[in-house]
C-alpha cells in the first residue's frame, strides 16, 4: 500500500500529461485506452496493485510465522473470539511469535513502537521491563503489571502525584489524568478481575479523542526523564552498593 501511494502521483502525473496530448491531437477521449496513456512500467505497478488490493480483500494472515504446534494456546483463543482477520472484522490481529528485531519488521524497533497508540505488558514477574519503558520514551502510552520493577515504580509515583489508587477505574478518562503515560494493573487479584480493568483500561484508551491523544502522547514523552539513565544511574549505584556490602 505504501508503494500505491508513493508511485500513484507519478502514474497520475503521466496520465495528465498523455491525456493532453491525445486531446490536443483530436483524438476522442472514449477512444483512448489506458495502456496508450501510460508506458508499460505503469501498466506493470497497476496490475501488481490491483493484485494486492484483491488479497488484501481476503482474510489475512494471523501470524508471521509458521507454528509447527497447532494446540499454540495463542492460536485456539483467536480462534475461540473468531479473531480470525476477516475482511468484514473490525478487529485485526497480527502475532509475531518472536522478540522483535530488525528481521522480524521492516522498521527501526523506535519507530515500530512509536506507531502504537498503547503497549500492555500484564506480565506475571519481570526485573525491571525495559520494553514498557522504551514505549514511555517515545511518547506510547503503556498498560503493565505491577508485578514487574518498571510497574512498581511507576505505582510509587502515581501516589506521589495524584490521590488515586492503581485499581480504581475513575469516571473521567484516566489517561487525560496519567502524567507519565503510564497504567499499572494488579496481578494479585482475580484472574477476571485482571483481565476486566486490563480491557477498561484499553477501552477508555480508545475514548480518546484525536487532540487528547496528541496531547498524551507529548506529555508521556516530555515526562519521560524519569526513565533516563541519567536518573536510573543513582539507583543502579545504590543497588551495586548495597549487593556489595552484603557479599563482603
Amino acid at each position: 500500500m505504501l508503494d500505491l501511494k508513493l508511485n500513484s502521483s507519478h502514474i497520475i502525473q503521466l496520465l495528465k500529461q498523455n491525456l493532453f496530448n491525445r486531446l490536443c491531437q483530436g483524438q476522442e477521449s472514449g477512444q483512448l485506452l489506458l495502456n496508450e496513456l501510460v508506458d508499460t512500467d505503469a501498466m506493470i505497478l497497476l496490475r501488481r496493485f490491483q493484485q494486492q488490493l484483491l488479497n488484501v480483500q481476503q482474510s489475512s494472515p494471523i501470524t508471521t510465522h509458521i507454528i509447527k504446534n497447532d494446540n499454540c494456546p495463542i492460536l485456539q483463543a483467536l480462534r475461540e473470539n473468531n479473531l480470525l482477520n476477516q475482511n468484514s472484522s473490525h478487529v485485526k490481529v497480527l502475532f509475531l511469535p518472536e522478540y522483535l528485531r530488525s528481521t522480524s519488521i521492516p522498521l527501526a524497533y523506535t519507530n515500530f513502537i512509536r506507531g502504537a497508540d498503547l503497549a500492555v505488558f500484564p506480565t506475571l514477574f519481570e526485573p525491571f521491563s525495559y520494553s514498557a519503558a522504551e514505549c514511555v520514551c517515545v511518547g506510547t502510552s503503556v498498560i503493565v503489571s505491577k508485578m514487574s520493577g518498571f510497574g512498581e515504580m511507576c505505582s510509587s509515583l502515581h501516589k506521589n502525584k495524584t490521590n488515586r489508587t492503581i485499581n480504581k477505574i475513575e469516571t473521567d478518562n484516566i489517561w487525560n489524568n496519567n502524567q507519565i503515560g503510564v497504567e499499572i494493573v494488579d496481578r494479585t487479584i482475580q484472574y477476571q478481575q485482571q483481565v476486566e480493568r486490563i480491557a477498561d483500561m484499553m477501552i477508555q484508551r480508545l475514548k480518546l479523542n484525536k487532540e487528547d491523544r496528541i496531547d498524551g502522547r507529548n506529555r508521556t514523552s516530555q515526562n519521560a526523564v524519569f526513565v533516563d539513565w541519567s536518573v536510573q544511574i543513582k539507583r543502579y549505584i545504590e543497588a551495586y552498593m548495597l549487593a556489595m556490602q552484603k557479599e563482603w
